[in-house]
């Protein structure tokens, strides 16, 4: 019988998101052993559903915004890394995906992790705006032409 009292695990331990249905190794940082002026470098990995291919996003972060990162994400990152990642997977990245990918990512961040993951089921951008489509087609009426009865 093994005893399992004398096992302890360290926080700095890869973690598993199970976010994801492939899982990536999450990374806690501490932040105590690094200086105060260093930029911290944190990476989301995005999966599309029904697709082998990862595609990432990285951010330099000051050490003050790690206890606030929703402050990073300011609307112009957030549409830098919708276009990022819509130009890496050829899938349409709208707002309330956005919004999943920034809730998720500024969780970890909080939490201590630099590595952050998230599969979701994304259209291609070419089907993406089919419904908005609108196409009124030729509006001509033809000649007519009368039928020869002879």
């Amino acid at each position: 019988m093994i005893n399992l009292s004398n096992i302890v695990l360290s926080p700095s331990s890869g973690v598993h998101s199970d976010r994801s249905l492939n899982t990536v190794n999450r990374q806690r940082f501490d932040s105590a052993h690094r200086p105060p002026s260093t930029m911290i470098k944190y990476v989301f990995y995005l999966q599309v559903k029904g697709s082998p291919e990862e595609y990432r996003y990285e951010l330099d972060l000051q050490p003050h915004e790690e206890n606030t990162p929703e402050k990073a994400f300011t609307p112009q990152r957030q549409e830098d890394i919708r276009t990022t990642l819509q130009n890496q997977s050829l899938c349409a990245i709208k707002d309330h995906h956005l919004q999943q990918i920034i809730k998720t990512w500024s969780e970890d961040i909080k939490e201590g992790f630099r590595a952050s993951n998230i599969t979701l089921n994304l259209p291609l951008l070419s089907q993406a705006n089919l419904e908005q489509l609108y196409e009124p087609g030729n509006q001509e009426i033809p000649a007519l032409v009368t039928p020869d009865l002879s």
